[in-house]
């Protein structure tokens, strides 16, 4: 039942929250930070089961890839792949000349991300190929 109490406080950033994602199939959550981390949480033991120090900038996004099980993640200097549930690291994409600030991908594996610079650039998730820049 929802209710305005407070449930339960995920603790463990030390800096803005910038993105929350959730699964669907498991009670798991991942959580992208300006202090530079990626944590996974585990919902039903309430807790952090992981947490990913791979970016050098802050985390700006995080997103769920549709139909395998991975991730990506976004910070000022590069994208990030990952493959759950073990949280193994996958490869970098780079190429962008700007601070990537959003990112989504569709089932078909086209990942796109955008930068504060206001160009758009289009990736194959399976090479990191970036293969158009708008």
């Amino acid at each position: 039942m929802r209710t305005k109490a407070n449930a339960h406080t995920l603790t463990g950033h030390t800096h803005t929250v910038a993105s929350v994602i959730a699964q669907v199939s498991e009670p798991q959550v991942i959580t992208g930070s300006h202090d530079t981390i990626i944590r996974l949480w585990d919902l039903a033991a309430i807790r952090s089961i992981c947490s990913l120090t791979n970016h050098k900038k802050s985390v700006r996004d995080v997103i769920f890839h549709p139909t395998l099980n991975m991730f990506a993640s976004g910070s000022p200097d590069t994208i990030k792949q990952w493959k759950c549930p073990e949280s193994k690291f996958i490869q970098n994409l780079s190429g962008h000349n700007a601070i990537v600030i959003c990112l989504a991908v569709n089932p078909g594996g086209v990942l796109v991300s955008g930068g504060d610079n206001g160009i758009h650039h289009f990736w194959d998730w399976r090479t990191g190929y970036n293969f158009q820049r708008l």
